[in-house]
């Protein structure tokens, strides 16, 4: 975890490529073991970042990146909210 003049950095689950943490969707276990896509980096539990990317997306579903890396079942409604994310906010890793 490193700590750049510009904000903390992540890494995508799904290409590993390292960008500042504003610039990837954050999908996160609650606590009581929930798992929802977050918006406020004020939450607590675990926490795993993918990229704004269409490839990114479709590989962490397709290959269960996310399950794997919070450790929990993805449900539906999170896969569907990232292709939400996606098709309001346009297409970049990092950009």
């Amino acid at each position: 975890m490193l700590s750049t003049a510009s904000g903390p950095e992540r890494r995508c689950v799904a290409c590993r490529v390292r960008a500042e943490r504003s610039k990837l969707l954050r999908v996160i276990r609650q606590i009581d073991g929930q798992v929802a896509l977050w918006k406020h980096s004020k939450q607590m539990g675990r926490s795993a970042y993918v990229c704004k990317k269409v490839d990114c997306i479709e590989k962490t579903i397709k290959r269960q990146l996310l399950q794997r890396a919070l450790n929990a079942s993805l449900p539906l409604q999170v896969a569907d909210d990232l292709h939400a994310v996606l098709q309001r906010s346009g297409n970049g890793c990092g950009d």
